[in-house]
């Protein structure tokens, strides 16, 4: 399983967890929530952080802003807190804008393992791996498109999991790849347009497992125009 996608689901559980707390008198939910969930950010700073394996522009706007968020809701700041604040939050984010860190294209070249976080940002890869087995993508408030037409599965398949919250993510095959799609749509929707046409027992295989949290997944071969190209 991806960072991103655990991530996502402990972030729910742990609102569950809040919001059955408050049904049951030990605490109220709306004070907790209110002071403590600038924490997403820095959490997805870090998953960024790691994703990536280095601290890019994107994972430390995420981290910085959060922990400025946070020291602002639980009222360390003082009452002007905001009046500060939000400045600083635009300055963040312009300066991530301007600079370009919002147009990531790390590609994972030939690992055979990998996985990617796309936050606020349009992140454009493409595998070279010869035995790919796993894949983790994450999108929140993001756009991600996976490029897998340069690379060849393991022989025993490949698994990717794939998490789109308030986001996009575009995963390209090539023909005759066995794509199997499955997961759990939450007011979004997934897409599985990969044609089935050839395929046989000894096909290359991928299993993708799909979390759509209000944002979509599309599976998908590449346009030809863009083949013809050789985009990736």
């Amino acid at each position: 399983m991806s960072a991103g996608r655990s991530l996502v689901g402990g972030a729910l559980m742990a609102l569950g967890a809040v919001y059955l707390l408050d049904a049951a008198g030990v605490l109220e939910a709306g004070g907790v929530v209110g002071r403590w969930w600038p924490g997403l950010f820095i959490a997805l700073g870090l998953v960024q952080a790691v994703s990536e394996r280095r601290v890019g522009g994107v994972s430390l706007v995420l981290v910085l802003g959060g922990a400025l968020l946070l020291l602002v809701t639980n009222g360390v700041l003082g009452a002007r807190a905001w009046a500060v604040t939000w400045p600083i939050l635009v300055t963040l984010a312009g300066a991530w804008l301007a600079s370009g860190w919002g147009r990531a294209h790390r590609a994972p070249g030939p690992d055979p393992d990998f996985s990617r976080l796309s936050v606020f940002n349009s992140v454009k890869l493409a595998s070279r791996a010869t035995a790919l087995r796993r894949v983790g993508l994450t999108a929140v408030f993001g756009k991600l498109r996976l490029d897998l037409t340069g690379a060849r599965l393991d022989a025993a398949g490949a698994r990717l999991s794939a998490a789109s919250v308030f986001g996009h993510i575009d995963v390209l095959v090539p023909e005759g790849w066995a794509v199997k799609v499955r997961g759990l749509p939450i007011a979004g929707a997934w897409d599985d347009t990969v044609s089935r046409r050839g395929i046989g027992p000894h096909s290359p295989r991928l299993d993708v497992h799909v979390l759509v949290i209000i944002g979509g997944v599309e599976v998908k071969h590449k346009p030809r125009w863009m083949s013809s190209r050789g985009e990736g």
